[in-house]
Parts: structure tokens; sequence; C-alpha cells
């Protein structure tokens, strides 16, 4: 599966030095953790510069962001309005009670939280900040619903990510706003890097130098089926992956 990066410290100052010298350690078989104050200060340093990027991007696109209004909730409706963006025939398909079963259960804990915790499963992942964001978006006036999309923001040591998750909007065109609210989220959090599904790209190419920031990645899902009759080996060719297949969302 393919997806892609928006790599907004790839130019930053200090981010880039320590990836840098933490990579040729690697090489010459030496791991090396980068020690949280190190961290911290790089994250202040790389701070204004990674402002002014995301500062930069919204205002070349403030003309689009007039046309919606948005608000932030705990959970997504239960039902979804038909739209025109309908569900390929072969897919691993998220309904809305599993995204707010992941909205309301987090896999992955803060450190803050850590402590209290009493709940969590044994293979909980430990992040200094991870938080799921839901939006329900609606037309500029807020009379109109438009549909829903959720983000999660994970944050360790130099690693500030930003994902764009599920997302459902009744008109196909106005996927054209999501990578734009992943920004403004992504500039309060100081995110470094912003995780979408491939189909998304087109919505900020033309994006003055953008290309500088993007890249391509993929993942490998493997499956085994049970039998040469299984649903899997009949739909194999045919299987269309999303980006929140797997364990993506939860982590």
């Amino acid at each position: 599966m393919t997806y892609c990066e928006l790599m907004l410290d790839f130019f930053a100052p200090m981010n880039f030095t320590l990836k840098i010298i933490r990579k040729i350690l690697w090489i010459l078989g030496i791991q090396f953790e980068i020690p949280n104050k190190i961290a911290k200060i790089s994250r202040f340093v790389n701070s204004p510069f990674i402002t002014v990027l995301y500062s930069a991007i919204r205002y070349f696109k403030r003309k689009q962001t007039k046309k919606i209004s948005y608000k932030q909730v705990f959970e997504i409706s239960n039902k979804l309005k038909d739209g025109n963006d309908g569900l390929r025939v072969a897919e691993f398909y998220r309904d809305p009670l599993i995204i707010n079963w992941m909205l309301k259960y987090k896999w992955t804990i803060e450190k803050e939280t850590l402590e209290t915790a009493d709940s969590n499963y044994y293979f909980s992942e430990i992040r200094d900040i991870f938080q799921f964001i839901a939006l329900k978006v609606y037309s500029s006036d807020r009379k109109e619903y438009r549909g829903f999309l959720v983000f999660s923001i994970s944050i360790i040591n130099l690693d500030s990510v930003l994902k764009i998750l599920d997302y459902h909007f009744l008109n196909h065109e106005d996927h054209r706003y999501i990578a734009l609210l992943a920004m403004k989220y992504a500039q309060k959090f100081k995110a470094t890097r912003i995780e979408m599904p491939e189909d998304l790209i087109l919505s900020i190419k033309d994006i003055p130098l953008i290309n500088l920031f993007l890249r391509k990645k993929t993942r490998i899902y493997l499956f085994r089926p049970k039998n040469n009759n299984s649903p899997l080996v009949i739909s194999s060719d045919k299987i269309y992956l999303n980006y929140c297949d797997g364990d993506t969302p939860f982590t």
C-alpha cells in the first residue's frame, strides 16, 4: 500500500543534524537514543521554522478554508449518510462503531497518564503526547453537514506526527479541505510530519515547492487464507488497501 508523508522537518536545522548523527551511528552499529532534554530543545529551536512553513502553506489556501466550518467532537455519527464516495467492492471497511471505539479506548497512552492508567492493553505504547482529534465539518454558515474526519497526533522525542485517519464526506470534492484542516492542527501541535492517504495529495499539489517536502512510502500487508475458497483468495486481486488498514490508526 502506498501512502504519503509531508515532511516539514526535512530542512529543520537541528532535527536534520540529529537524525544524520543517529543514522551514521546506526550504520556503525551503535544504537543512540536522543535524550529527552535534547529532543525538547530541538523542538523549541525548530518551532519557528515549522510555524512559518505551515503559515505559508495555509495562507496560499486561505480562500478555501473560508468555505467551511467545523467543530471538534468526542465521537462521530453512528450512521453514515450516502455520498458519492461509495465503498469499493473489496476492502476492509471501518464503520462508525469501530471508529468511535478507537476514539474511546486508546492503545497508545501518554506518559503523564501512565501511573494512573488502570485499564491499558498489555501491548500499549507510550508517547509524550498522543491524542485523537475528530471533527464534524459543515458549510461556512453551519447549516449544512458536509462530513467528518479523524486525525491522530503522536509526539515522542524528535518524532511528532499527525496522521489523517478516517474521513467521510457527502461530496467527494470536499476532500480538498482535509489536508488543510490537518495542517491547522499540525501547526498547533508543532507536528513535523503529516501522514496521509495518497488520494489526498492532489488537493495540495498546486502549492509552490510542496514537492520538496512530499515523500511516497509503502507498507506491506501479509495475509494467510484459510483455504483456496476463502474470500481472501477470491478477492485477492481486487483488494483495495486503505491507509487505516492494520494497526496504523491505533499507534
